[in-house]
């Protein structure tokens, strides 16, 4: 009964478990307003720190008291999202939130519960074509109504005769000397398609800073693939603790087991040679019936010491073997 119990309270558990990750994550389409953008900013960076393109997403929606809530984001197919976050202020403070990919047409659409309407995600996009002669072609479509969007493309270190269509607004660059092209969008609708085509020459494909410590896409995660981990993790603690539950004593523990089962054997050994006697008429003691303190009777081979040797238990006059480890009483001669 007792594992029984145990064994329903580890289904219990594994099952409590699943249900807070499925929930921690909302159904999309909660609500039947869809949520607006306030600003965003775009930012396309073709091998910034990686021989791939780097791409963020940042900014903030409208009617914050609507939050928290589940929005989602398109990426291109094959990407790899390396943060999911909301961003706190002051300080842009990374709150990272598990993430879902679900795939829709001919794009990933980045899944996620926004605890705050801002806002940051970041992927890797395998966009780069060609070499030395490289092209890059990015596509966005607006997951919703957006009041104004800002999108900027980034001219690589060491790329030359760089080109972009449609033609940019303005540039600005920073301390490395890597430049910048902006483009701002207004009252772009949920669902409008933007392109921009970049083409530049660039003879090796070493980025042009080098990737930070920590940055990765071990920074997001599938809540489904979590949760799967964090039950397995508990069905292999369940098998391991009945697996110790069940696993043979220690040698110690089975030789005192032994030493008691000898002890047992040998009481029962001179019980039986005791009726034996009495059977066959033997007198019995002299201090029998008179009342007088029963005198102390020496077992051969010298008097028995007060503790045994072996476990620190106390001995009774007359003990052949040690009531606490089985072990065979030693006389002091």
């Amino acid at each position: 009964m007792k594992k029984a119990s145990q064994v329903w309270r580890v289904f219990l558990l594994a099952a409590l478990m699943a249900a807070v990750g499925l929930t921690a994550f909302p159904a999309l389409g909660a609500s039947d307003k869809p949520p607006t953008i306030k600003t965003m900013k775009v930012s396309v960076w073709p091998e910034y720190d990686d021989p791939r393109v780097l791409v963020i997403y940042r900014g903030e929606f409208n009617d914050g008291s609507s939050f928290p809530q589940a929005v989602k984001f398109p990426v291109p197919m094959g990407s790899e999202v390396n943060q999911a976050c909301a961003l706190k202020q002051p300080g842009d403070e990374h709150l990272c939130q598990l993430y879902e990919a679900v795939t829709e047409q001919d794009s990933l659409q980045i899944a996620y519960s926004l605890p705050i309407p801002t806002y940051l995600l970041e992927y890797y996009w395998d966009g780069v074509k060609g070499q030395p002669d490289k092209s890059v072609s990015f596509k966005y479509v607006a997951p919703y109504a957006i009041d104004k969007l800002d999108l900027e493309v980034g001219q690589p270190l060491r790329a030359t005769n760089f080109k972009l269509s449609p033609n940019y607004g303005t540039v600005n660059s920073d301390a490395a000397g890597m430049k910048y092209y902006h483009y701002t969008f207004s009252n772009v609708a949920a669902g409008q398609v933007i392109n921009v085509d970049a083409s530049y020459t660039k003879p090796d494909n070493k980025p042009s800073v080098a990737k930070k410590a920590g940055s990765g896409a071990a920074s997001g995660g599938s809540p489904n693939t979590i949760v799967l981990i964090a039950v397995g993790a508990v069905g292999v603690a369940a098998i391991g603790f009945f697996a110790l539950k069940r696993k043979p004593a220690p040698a110690t523990a089975r030789s005192v087991q032994a030493r008691r089962a000898a002890m047992i054997e040998a009481t029962k050994r001179e019980a039986a040679r005791r009726a034996t006697r009495r059977e066959a008429g033997a007198q019995p003691r002299p201090d029998a019936g008179s009342g007088a303190a029963p005198a102390v009777r020496q077992a051969p081979g010298g008097a028995v010491p007060a503790f045994c040797s072996t476990c620190g238990s106390k001995l009774e006059t007359g003990d052949v073997f040690c009531s606490g480890c089985g072990e065979k009483v030693k006389r002091r001669s």
